[in-house]
């Protein structure tokens, strides 16, 4: 039921102004940061893709988009191939894939044994030696607040990650407990001259950082 009224939800927590600030600040993200753990040639699903600000900006020879959610095909871009469904059964035809990435889904899913179901669908996905990066809210270090939303469910920490991936046998490459803030309500600069600023600085990722990102590999 809570899948049926997201669209609302979301419509009350980001103005259109919002939305406009969030993928200006993820153009800046792919380009500054995430494109260095991507090819041009590579192969790249983003999985709870929403409004397509990963998917959208990064540079690779093949896009694939998941969401549970319709309106994901309105954000699209035409070079992105999207499927609508749970990221915990992925279409057969998704395979072989270098790089898989999930921006603030892991909160988003019911139960930890979700999580763990979507671990092992990614690892199925992706080819041997593919990269899975994660870049999700951090226990250890968001506020109560950010967990008042009503769509936040469960709370995970790197710490946690890290122990269930190594467990599925992906071999953990890169830990940043903190990197980025929450939300653009945080305290990270909003024009992205600033936020490439903030991203050559890893200083300050201790200081504004509440999100995890960690890169994780299938075993060869």
């Amino acid at each position: 039921m809570l899948n049926n009224i997201l669209d609302a939800i979301y419509k009350i927590r980001y103005s259109p102004r919002d939305e406009k600030k969030k993928n200006e600040i993820w153009q800046v993200l792919c380009k500054d940061f995430l494109q260095q753990y991507v090819k041009e040639s590579d192969s790249v699903l983003d999985i709870a893709a929403g409004h397509c600000e990963f998917i959208n900006h990064i540079t690779c020879r093949r896009k694939y988009a998941v969401d549970l959610n319709k309106r994901v095909i309105q954000h699209a871009n035409k070079n992105v191939r999207v499927y609508v469904c749970n990221a915990s059964k992925l279409p057969n035809e998704l395979s072989n894939i270098d790089v898989v990435f999930m921006g603030c889904l892991l909160e988003h899913l019911p139960s930890k044994d979700d999580i763990i179901k979507v671990f092992l669908e990614v690892k199925r996905v992706l080819k041997k030696g593919g990269m899975l990066l994660i870049l999700n809210p951090n226990i250890r270090f968001s506020t109560s607040d950010f967990w008042d939303y009503f769509d936040h469910l469960t709370p995970v920490s790197d710490r946690s990650i890290v122990e269930v991936l190594t467990s599925l046998e992906y071999l953990i490459k890169i830990c940043l407990p903190r990197f980025v803030p929450n939300t653009i309500a945080d305290r990270l600069p909003k024009i992205p001259l600033l936020v490439k600023l903030y991203l050559k600085m890893p200083f300050l990722f201790p200081i504004f950082g509440k999100q995890m990102f960690i890169v994780a590999q299938k075993k060869g």
